[in-house]
């Protein structure tokens, strides 16, 4: 295992798709956000999917936080105001 002093910060880097590279936002970010309640493993459950992912809540504000930010993302990504 390297030291402390030999690890160096590296970019991340991510694996662009054609329209992408022409400019368009990535295409995870096509995906609107939903929110809906669901049951999982017997639960009663709020789920919130966005951006090609699922999160599972217990309270529903919770998943109403989570979701106005993943509405949020969705916005500025879509109309490219993001930094």
């Amino acid at each position: 295992m390297p030291s402390p002093a030999q690890l160096t910060a590296q970019p991340l880097t991510f694996k662009l798709v054609q329209n992408e590279k022409l400019g368009a936002p990535p295409r995870s970010f096509f995906m609107k956000p939903t929110i809906k309640q669901v049951t999982k493993d017997g639960m009663l459950l709020w789920e919130v999917s966005h951006g090609g992912m699922a999160r599972y809540f217990k309270y529903d504000w919770q998943a109403n936080f989570h979701y106005e930010a993943a509405v949020r993302l969705y916005r500025s990504r879509i109309t490219g105001k993001h930094g």
